[in-house]
């Protein structure tokens, strides 16, 4: 008896009855983009249409700007200065003309703050679980003159 309490223990966690509910996050989206070889910069709009999967309800988003590794002041410049080997250039980087929600055919200014590579916005209104927002982003990117990884 003691060595089946001892196995009801270590398995317990494993059994179906302690587990959650697996879920995640749909996100569709369109880009259209042109590259301009002369000025080596990407123009870019997107529709982004974000499910809310979780059973919670979201206030404020997060999207990852990892192109902004390569703006001077970058956490990755300030590691790499330390070690004595910055990146050759640090022009590039993403910046927003438009960040905006999408509803019922009209665009709203959407507000945010931006820490190095990641962009946060509150949502106006919370998104609750199996609900969808829509995002409008114009964005234009530098490209770096060298490679990395």
């Amino acid at each position: 008896m003691k060595n089946l309490f001892l196995l009801l223990l270590i398995f317990a966690p494993c059994s179906p009855l302690f587990a959650e509910e697996y879920w995640q996050q749909h996100v569709h989206y369109s880009i259209s983009c042109t590259l301009n070889t002369s000025e080596h910069t990407i123009d870019g709009s997107e529709t982004l249409e974000y499910t809310n999967n979780s059973p919670d309800t979201l206030k404020e988003v997060y999207f990852r700007l990892y192109w902004n590794i390569f703006t001077y002041g970058s956490y990755a410049q300030q590691t790499q200065l330390q070690h004595k080997s910055f990146l050759k250039d640090s022009s590039g980087g993403i910046w927003l003309s438009k960040f905006a929600l999408k509803e019922n055919g009209k665009e709203k200014k959407l507000e945010y703050e931006i820490d190095n590579t990641i962009l946060h916005a509150t949502l106006p209104s919370p998104l609750l679980p199996n609900e969808k927002i829509t995002f409008a982003i114009d964005w234009k990117e530098k490209v770096p003159t060298f490679t990395m990884r």
